[in-house]
């Protein structure tokens, strides 16, 4: 056989085995299609569950209110990002939604669960140029990240609950209870109670963020209420003391003069205590000479007195001579105007009473008017400013970490025809082997 005829040959029996091959895969097509549908819902159904179980649910949620700034929560304890999602939030979502959490444990809930602050590019540019010039910038984000691989349901469930256990928790409540009716009181606790509350309003009032708040709605600011109250106070409620004490009206006599014996006996015992100081203070001054350098200085710290020179000593022991001295005639006047007051006390006549009430009545109506005002632009103040100091800056987004479905419905494809030719051939050949060997 030529080369010609040889390459003919080889030709024809290409030709032949292609055609067989064709013919081959033709008659097991069903085998093919089936092994292809098989493996391609494998895979696609795959690739969806391995997406799944890779796809993070995350939020945005934003802090907007003064003391954020330096790190602070409203109530100015130290901010902690790992405080957002709360321990007992975590407890609660987990408890009532055991059936739905992919998690195994709480504790294995608990760790899926991310927290992480956003930090602006121009932020984030300014701490690394601080850190290369070895300086420490500090900064407190503003908006955090919070992400779970579990559903979107559980997301918001556990946001939407810190949210609110934090405007709980941190809210500040500045609403003031109205003074009420001071029944059983003795005039003199009457003014206590008073100046007490009086005392609270103006601290209430007088804090530096307030200082400068005016409400265009209400038509005043804090600054005007602490006026109103300083002139309660410097008017009013004074009138009302002068009264009762300069007519030693009292509606328990035997109480009050008993108050007086117990004060005055206390501020015997202070003076006693001032007289045995100035005696000791008295005998070291009349055993001690400016000019003799050799004396020796006793112990006097108890007095406060600092000893630089001889002559400096002298002169401090005179001086703290003097300031005792001058106390224990303070003690001796305020012992002799208790003295007074205590032998006017009386009780009140009817025209007194209705005097005295009718003064009480004014103070409390003023008062309770203040009151009402300053709970009104409380409200006011706190909603402008911590209103919005907590919310979802972003709602939940779903993130797949996971491959393209199309690619795994490729592969699906890819692999079946594969395998679904390669089982046809296997058919074939089994078919051909036993046509074989079985005779």
């Amino acid at each position: 056989m030529n080369q010609i005829e040889e390459r003919k040959y080889y030709e024809d029996d290409d030709e032949i085995d292609l055609m067989e091959l064709i013919r081959t895969l033709g008659k097991h097509k069903g085998i093919i299609l089936i092994s292809t549908i098989l493996v391609t819902l494998l895979s696609v159904t795959g690739g969806y569950l391995y997406n799944r179980a890779n796809t993070v649910n995350s939020m945005i949620i934003s802090f907007n209110y003064p003391e954020i700034e330096n790190g602070k929560n409203p109530d100015r304890s130290v901010f902690f990002k790992d405080n957002i999602i709360p321990l007992n939030v975590i407890n609660k979502v987990y408890t009532e939604n055991m059936d739905k959490i992919k998690a195994d444990g709480i504790a294995n809930f608990k760790t899926r669960i991310k927290v992480e602050g956003i930090i602006p590019e121009a932020t984030e540019t300014r701490i690394e140029s601080a850190l290369k010039n070895g300086e420490i910038l500090t900064y407190t984000p503003t908006q955090y990240k919070i992400s779970t691989k579990e559903n979107k349901e559980i997301l918001e469930e556990l946001s939407t609950d810190s949210i609110e256990e934090f405007i709980n928790k941190y809210k500040p409540n500045y609403a003031v209870a109205e003074v009420e009716e001071f029944k059983n009181y003795d005039y003199d606790n009457i003014y206590t109670l008073l100046n007490d509350r009086i005392s609270l309003l103006k601290s209430n009032i007088n804090s530096e963020t307030k200082k400068n708040y005016i409400s265009n709605k209400l038509g005043y600011s804090f600054n005007e209420l602490l006026v109103k109250l300083e002139s309660l106070e410097r008017v009013e409620l004074q009138d009302y003391y002068s009264y009762f004490t300069v007519h030693g009206l009292s509606l328990n006599k035997i109480m009050r003069e008993t108050r007086y014996d117990s004060e005055i006996r206390e501020i015997r015992l202070e003076k006693e205590k001032l007289q045995a100081k100035a005696q000791i203070i008295k005998s070291m001054l009349e055993q001690y000479k400016p000019t003799n350098r050799n004396i020796v200085v006793p112990n006097v710290g108890e007095f406060g007195i600092k000893i630089n020179t001889e002559n400096e000593y002298y002169t401090n022991l005179i001086n703290e001579y003097l300031n005792v001295n001058s106390q224990i005639k303070d003690k001796e006047f305020t012992i002799k105007k208790l003295q007074e007051e205590k032998e006017i006390v009386n009780y009140p006549s009817e025209n007194q009473k209705k005097v005295i009430d009718q003064k009480l009545n004014v103070i409390t109506t003023k008062l309770n008017g203040i009151i009402n005002e300053l709970n009104k632009i409380n409200e006011e103040y706190v909603n402008a400013k911590y209103s919005d100091m907590i919310k979802i800056a972003s709602p939940v987004t779903e993130v797949k970490t996971g491959k393209p479905v199309v690619l795994f419905l490729a592969i699906g494809i890819v692999l079946g025809g594969m395998l679904g030719i390669f089982l046809a051939f296997m058919k074939e050949f089994a078919k051909n082997y036993k046509a074989k060997y079985s005779k």
